[in-house]
């Protein structure tokens, strides 16, 4: 993926809403939801679907047909659209300027975004940072190098490590000394 190319604050606006976080999947909203994001109020109600239809001829967003009553239709973002919105949040420098470095080992990085928990907060998520979102946050390396990463790393205890590092957290945010 490239970097974004749409410099636009509507579009801006729509990545604001929790459907193009890293961590979710395959989530339907319809139009007038995206509408309660404080980013889309100062423009018209047409502009938002307007951009929307846009968003979908460019693989960013998929519409839905609804499922009776009153819903007609709803959206849901792709990968590439939730790719899109990370790097245009690392493009607008709203993201840790590691996650751009082409200097930072792998390894690192990988580590770094796992340890985070991403940067998208999911209250529902209490097992941490779900799997794919890694390849969104670290879209630059590709699926394959962070895949192998994470695999390699997995076999040298990081879920260990992540754990005992989370306690240790745990136990300064307290005032706790480790034993």
């Amino acid at each position: 993926m490239t970097e974004p190319t749409v410099d636009t604050p509507i579009r801006d606006a729509i990545f604001e809403h929790e459907m193009f976080g890293a961590g979710n999947t395959n989530s339907g909203y319809l139009l007038e939801g995206i509408r309660h994001m404080e980013a889309t109020w100062v423009f018209s109600p047409a502009e938002p679907a307007d951009e929307l239809s846009c968003m979908a001829e460019e693989g960013l967003v998929l519409r839905r047909d609804g499922f009776g009553g009153d819903i007609r239709e709803y959206w849901e973002a792709t990968r590439a659209g939730q790719i899109a919105r990370e790097l245009r949040w690392q493009q607008c420098k709203r993201r840790h300027p590691a996650l751009v470095s082409r200097t930072a080992p792998v390894e690192d990085l990988v580590i770094a975004v796992i340890a985070s928990g991403g940067d998208d907060c999911d209250t529902l998520a209490s097992g941490g940072l779900v799997a794919g979102a890694l390849g969104i946050y670290l879209s630059r390396l590709g699926e394959t190098v962070c895949s192998t990463t994470l695999d390699a790393l997995v076999v040298r205890g990081l879920e260990r490590w992540l754990r005992e590092f989370r306690q240790f957290i745990e136990w300064k945010s307290w005032g706790v000394s480790r034993p």
